[in-house]
C-alpha cells in the first residue's frame, strides 16, 4: 500500500491547523503577560518566563507546520507514483491482450500469456511492479 492521498492530506491538514492553534496560544501568552498590571521582580519574572514559554511553542508551531508540508509534499508524490502505476498497468494489460489475441485468443488467457513472456506471474491490480512490467515488455519490443 503506497498510501491513500487523500488521508495523506487530511492529516496534513489537522497538522496546519494545530500549528495555527499553537502560535495562536503563544501570542495569547504574550498578549496576557504584557497586560500584567504590577510591578515586581515576581512580575518581571513572569514576563520573562512567558516570552520564553511563547518562543518555545512558536518553534513547536513551526515543527508542525513543517510536518503538514512534509505530508502535503508526500501525498502529491504519492498521487504521482499511483498515476504511474495505472499508467503502466492499463499499458502492460494492452499489450498482454493483443498478444493474447494474436497467440491464443480469449480473455483467460491473458494471465498465461503474461508468464509465458514475462516469466513470471502477473503483479495484482494497482501493485508497482506494474511499471517494471511495462518496461519488461516495452524492452522486449512488445510495445511497439
Amino acid at each position: 500500500m503506497y498510501g491513500d492521498p487523500q488521508r495523506l492530506r487530511a492529516l496534513a491538514g489537522l497538522l496546519a491547523r494545530e500549528a495555527e492553534r499553537i502560535e495562536a496560544s503563544a501570542s495569547r501568552l504574550e498578549r496576557s503577560a504584557a497586560a500584567v498590571a504590577w510591578e515586581s521582580t515576581a512580575a518581571g519574572g513572569m514576563q520573562r518566563q512567558a516570552a520564553h514559554q511563547a518562543k518555545a511553542m512558536r518553534q513547536v508551531a513551526d515543527r508542525y507546520a513543517e510536518a503538514a508540508r512534509a505530508v502535503q509534499q508526500h501525498a502529491s508524490a504519492t498521487d504521482r507514483q499511483l498515476e504511474r502505476i495505472h499508467r503502466a498497468e492499463s499499458r502492460a494489460r494492452q499489450l498482454l491482450a493483443g498478444l493474447e489475441h494474436a497467440l491464443v485468443g480469449g480473455e483467460p488467457a491473458a494471465a498465461a500469456v503474461g508468464r509465458v513472456v514475462l516469466g513470471s506471474p502477473l503483479p495484482p491490480p494497482g501493485h508497482r511492479d506494474w511499471v517494471e512490467v511495462a518496461g519488461r515488455l516495452a524492452g522486449l519490443g512488445v510495445a511497439r
